[in-house]
């Protein structure tokens, strides 16, 4: 039986578990969207099948929501599935693919992961390492994501001073366990005062409290090499877009001054899907790719011990 996934504690995002193994011939439980009532539950969804060689059928243990999931209209999306990021185990391998065998725990993206069972692109999913849960696996795909690219994808160095603005949060503390893992030379946090201990522990070396001053402030101008926004325009007014304009050095090294934030404005989205935007303002949309589900948990893994180096 699925679990609510809109029950349980607040966050960023939130994990829902669905048992396998619907009794209905050919069919299975899912949740779907709908414009009326937002979501339903339907107990007759027709289960998925591998149609093509880069198709995986996978057996989900574990799926999880994200902002977007609840934020996309639902007049559009009625009658689709809901989630996007889940762990589990491969049912169903399409003809001629070798990476991935029947067995295999994976993790990744696909369209309406809260299901039984879901149809991936095989080229969206990776191996979950030794030692990670499908819980905690399932809550990675698109955060963790979102951050590697964020710094990977836009010139980020091993040394650089870097800021991770929302930094408690399910990007935020990806981007600061990911920041430490590529070397970042000092890593400071922008959070409230009461997560300031748990932003540190996941390898910030400082945290600003906002409550109480800001980035200006706290740290002066042309400080950082590199800035990861997760803050502005989430919903509450948030925009540190002007502080970062100050705080971030203007060198013209590859990479230094470079801002990438999760969302802005709507001006600034234009700019992007138009692709005239700052070269060293970026706004990110994640692109979902066994590439860098790889790479990310080569990061984990990279020391060859058996307990890894973060985990979500």
């Amino acid at each position: 039986k699925c679990s609510d996934p809109f029950s349980g504690t607040a966050g960023e995002q939130r994990a829902a578990r669905a048992e396998p193994g619907s009794e209905m011939s050919g069919t299975m439980r899912a949740v779907r969207y709908d414009w009326r009532k937002g979501r339903r539950f339907d107990a007759g969804t027709p289960r998925p099948a591998a149609s093509k060689s880069s198709e995986v059928v996978v057996e989900v243990r574990a799926a999880a929501i994200n902002p977007v999931d609840y934020k996309l209209p639902k007049l559009f999306m009625h009658g689709r599935g809901v989630g996007l990021d889940l762990a589990g185990v491969v049912a169903e391998v399409g003809s001629g693919h070798a990476d991935l065998k029947v067995g295999d725990r994976v993790f990744g993206n696909a369209r309406g992961t809260l299901a039984e069972f879901v149809k991936c692109d095989a080229g969206h999913l990776a191996k979950i390492p030794d030692g990670l849960s499908f819980n905690e696996a399932a809550a990675m795909p698109t955060v963790y994501l979102s951050a590697y690219q964020g710094f990977v994808n836009h010139g980020f160095k091993a040394g650089m001073k870097t800021l991770v603005i929302g930094a408690s949060g399910g990007t935020g503390t990806a981007g600061v366990q990911l920041a430490k893992a590529l070397g970042a030379g000092e890593i400071v946090g922008v959070c409230s005062g009461k997560n300031e201990e748990f932003v540190k522990s996941l390898g910030a070396d400082r945290v600003v409290d906002y409550t109480k001053t800001n980035v200006l402030d706290a740290m002066g101008e042309d400080y950082f090499d590199f800035a990861f926004d997760c803050a502005t325009a989430s919903g509450g007014g948030e925009n540190y877009v002007s502080q970062c304009d100050k705080v971030l050095k203007r060198g013209a090294e590859e990479g230094q001054g470079m801002y990438t934030a999760l969302n802005g404005s709507p001006l600034a989205w234009i700019k992007h899907l138009t692709k005239t935007e700052n070269a060293k303002r970026k706004l990110l949309l994640a692109n979902h790719s066994t590439k860098d589900l790889q790479a990310i948990t080569g990061l984990m893994t990279k020391d060859g011990d058996k307990e890894l180096a973060f985990r979500p």
